[in-house]
C-alpha cells in the first residue's frame, strides 16, 4: 500500500501524536544544519560547506563513495570529532531556533556508529552500557528501565543473555544490534544511523529496517541513514544527498534518484548498484590490478612461498565462550563439531545469520583462538605441531582481514608502518625495499602512496579497511579469509577488490574464504557457498554450468532459504512513489 501522492510519504497519526501538530508542519519542523565544514590539523578541506535537513517522521539518507566525509559529517553534527579533524564551521536550527550543536548529542540526538566493536567498553557487560545508556538520557527513572531494555532487545532480535556478555564475547553483527538497540533505548527524536546495517545478514537486516521504519512512522523519529548500501536507501528512504570529495553534489526523492541521477557520482552509484541484480557474470580483472610488474593481477615484489599446494581445513571444531573455573561451567556453545576444507584457487563463501559463528569458525582457521575440540591443518600437518620456520611459513600463508578495521590496527601507528609489519617480520624487507613494496600494496588497494605517512586515526573506516587488506596481501598468502573484508566499502570499491582478488587467486592459485552476509557478493565470487546456523554447517550451494552462465545448486535447509527470501529488492518500485512529496 503506498502513500497518497500529496502526502509525506510516511504520514501516520501516530506520528502527529508523538510530536504534536499535523503531518504538514513537519515541513516546518526539524533539525536543519547548515554551512558544516571540518579541516585536517594542516588545514585541508575534508568536509565543505553541508547541509542537511532532518523532519519528523523522515528519512534522510547520505551516500558517496567511501572517504567522501559521510562519516565526517556524522562527527561534526555529534561533535565527535576524531583526532586531526576539527570543525571548523557549521550551524543547527531546532524547530526554527538556534542551537548549539554541541548541545544536539544527548538531548535531541541519538547516534549508531559506524564501528560497533571500538564504540563499546571492553570492560563492562551490555547490561552496564544500558543502564549508563538510560541515565544519561532518562535520568534516576529505573522502574522503566527493565520493560524498556527487553523491548529494546525485542526490536533487534537480541537474546536477554548478552546483558551479560562483553564487547569481545559478541560477533559484530551482534554489536551492530545492541547499538540500534541502545539508540532506541534512548527515546531520542532525532537519530544519526552511520551504517547501521553493515554487519547485518540479510535477514537480520530486513528485520532492524522493519523496526527502523516503524520508529519513524509510529514514533515520529526523524532519521539520518549514512549507508553505502543501496538496497537500504531504496528500502527505506525518503531524500537522497550524494556526496563526493567533501561536498554535496546531488539531492533528489529516492524514486527521482535510482530512476533519473543526474550526477556522474550518482549515476555510477546507481549502476554499479543495478549490477548486482543482473544474471551472474564471473568476474573481470580489477582496472587497477593489471600491471604490477607488466603482469596482470600479480603481487608487487618477489617473494616466493616454496609449499607447492596449500590448503586450509578444520575438522570437528567446537568451541565456546564464557564460563567459571577449569571446566569453564556455564560456558556457551558458540561451534558444534563443525569441518570446512578450503583448497588451493577455490573460493568458498560462508554465509549465515549474525552470531552463527561464522567470524568465531575464521578466527580458529586463522589459529587466533585454540578450539575447545577438533584439529586444524595447513598442508595437511596439524598447526599446533608446527615450529620455528614451518610455523613463520604458515603465518605468512594463511591472512585474514577482519570486519572492523578500527579494532584490526594499532591507531597509534601509521599506514606504511601497518602495511609494514608483515614485510618485516615474516619476509624480512628492510630499508628502500620495504618502502617499494608497502607503495605498490596501497597503489593495488587504491590508495596514493603517499597515504603511507598518514595516521590511521585520520582515515575513514572503509579507506582503513583498504590498508587492511594491503597488509594481509604482503606476505603473498595461499590462503586468505575474508570476514565481511569488503562491507565496510561503497560498492565499487567492493566490486573492484574482489576482482583483484580473483585475479591473484587464478595467476597464484591462492584458496579465499569469503565470509558475507550479501548472497549478491557470495554468488559473484564464489564456487560454492557454505551455509551456517546455529553454530553448524547446515547447507551447500555448488555453482554449475558454463563459467559465462553460471547456475547453482539449490538450498533445501530452512535457515539458508529465509536468507535468501531476504535479499532487498534493487530498486523502491515496491514502496511506490514515496518522493512524491520530498
Amino acid at each position: 500500500m503506498t502513500a497518497p501522492a500529496h502526502a509525506p510519504a510516511h504520514a501516520h497519526p501516530a506520528a502527529d501524536a508523538v510530536r504534536g501538530g499535523s503531518v504538514r508542519d513537519t515541513a516546518r519542523r526539524g533539525l536543519a544544519l547548515s554551512e558544516l565544514a571540518v579541516h585536517d590539523g594542516a588545514g585541508r578541506v575534508l568536509v565543505d560547506d553541508v547541509a542537511l535537513a532532518l523532519h519528523p517522521g523522515r528519512v534522510h539518507a547520505l551516500v558517496g563513495a567511501s572517504g567522501s566525509g559521510k562519516s565526517l559529517c556524522c562527527a561534526a553534527i555529534m561533535d565527535l570529532m576524531p583526532p586531526g579533524a576539527r570543525r571548523v564551521g557549521g550551524t543547527a536550527r531546532l524547530d526554527g531556533a538556534d542551537v548549539a550543536l554541541a548541545g544536539l548529542r544527548g538531548r535531541h540526538v541519538a547516534v549508531v556508529l559506524q564501528n560497533p566493536r571500538s564504540a563499546f567498553n571492553p570492560l563492562l557487560t551490555m547490561r552496564s552500557h544500558v543502564r549508563e545508556t538510560w541515565r544519561a538520557w532518562h535520568g534516576g527513572a529505573e522502574a522503566a528501565l527493565a520493560s524498556a531494555c527487553a523491548r529494546a532487545l525485542a526490536d533487534v532480535e537480541l537474546d536477554a543473555s548478552v546483558l551479560d556478555l562483553r564487547a569481545h564475547q559478541m560477533s559484530g553483527g551482534m554489536l551492530q544490534r545492541m547499538m540500534i538497540g541502545l539508540a532506541l533505548l534512548c527515546d531520542a527524536p532525532y537519530v544519526l544511523a552511520d551504517e547501521p546495517t553493515t554487519d547485518l545478514d540479510a535477514l537480520t537486516q530486513a528485520r532492524v529496517l522493519d523496526v527502523l521504519e516503524r520508529a519513524v512512522r509510529e514514533r515520529g523519529l526523524g532519521l539520518l541513514l549514512v549507508t553505502h548500501d543501496l538496497s537500504v536507501v531504496a528500502r527505506l528512504a525518503d531524500e537522497v544527498a550524494v556526496m563526493a570529495q567533501g561536498r554535496i553534489v546531488e539531492r533528489a526523492g529516492v524514486a527521482s534518484f535510482f530512476s533519473a541521477p543526474r550526477h556522474a557520482v550518482s549515476r555510477g552509484l546507481v549502476q554499479g548498484h543495478l549490477s548486482l541484480y543482473a544474471p551472474d557474470r564471473p568476474p573481470t580483472q580489477a582496472p587497477f590490478a593489471a600491471a604490477q610488474d607488466g603482469q596482470g593481477g600479480a603481487f608487487p615484489g618477489s617473494v616466493v612461498l616454496r609449499e607447492p599446494s596449500a590448503r586450509l581445513a578444520g575438522t570437528g571444531l567446537s568451541q565456546r565462550y564464557g564460563g567459571a573455573g577449569w571446566r569453564r561451567s556455564g560456558a556457551r556453545a558458540v561451534l558444534h563439531e563443525v569441518s570446512l576444507a578450503v583448497a588451493d584457487g577455490e573460493s568458498v563463501a560462508l554465509v549465515g545469520r549474525s552470531g552463527c559463528g561464522k567470524s568465531t569458525l575464521a578466527r580458529l582457521l586463522l589459529g587466533l583462538e585454540t578450539p575447545a575440540r577438533g584439529a586444524i591443518r595447513y598442508d595437511g600437518q596439524a598447526v599446533t605441531s608446527l615450529r620455528g620456520p614451518a610455523r613463520l611459513a604458515w603465518r605468512a600463508a594463511v591472512q585474514g582481514v577482519f570486519q572492523d578495521p578500527g579494532s584490526a590496527v594499532d591507531p597509534r601507528l601509521c599506514v606504511g608502518d601497518i602495511v609494514a609489519q608483515p614485510l618485516r617480520h615474516l619476509c624480512g624487507l628492510s630499508g628502500s625495499a620495504l618502502r617499494e613494496r608497502v607503495a605498490a600494496l596501497l597503489t593495488m588497494v587504491r590508495l596514493l602512496p603517499e597515504d603511507a605517512a598518514r595516521p590511521a586515526l585520520h582515515l575513514s573506516g572503509g579507506q582503513l579497511q583498504r590498508v587492511c587488506i594491503a597488509r594481509a596481501l604482503a606476505s603473498r598468502p595461499r590462503v586468505l579469509v575474508l570476514d565481511e573484508a569488503v562491507s565496510s566499502l561503497d560498492l565499487a570499491l567492493q566490486l573492484d577488490l574482489l576482482d583483484l582478488l580473483h585475479a591473484l587467486a587464478r595467476a597464484h592459485a591462492m584458496a579465499r574464504l569469503l565470509i558475507t552476509h550479501d548472497l549478491r557478493l557470495a554468488r559473484r565470487y564464489a564456487t560454492r557457498i557454505v551455509a551456517m546456523h546455529d553454530g553448524r554447517i547446515v547447507d551447500e550451494s555448488r555453482r554449475t554450468g558454463r563459467a559465462d552462465e553460471p547456475a547453482w545448486t539449490p538450498f533445501a535447509h530452512p535457515a539458508a532459504l529465509a536468507l535468501q527470501a531476504a535479499m532487498l529488492p534493487a530498486g523502491p518500485s515496491a514502496r511506490g512513489a514515496r518522493d512524491q512529496a520530498a
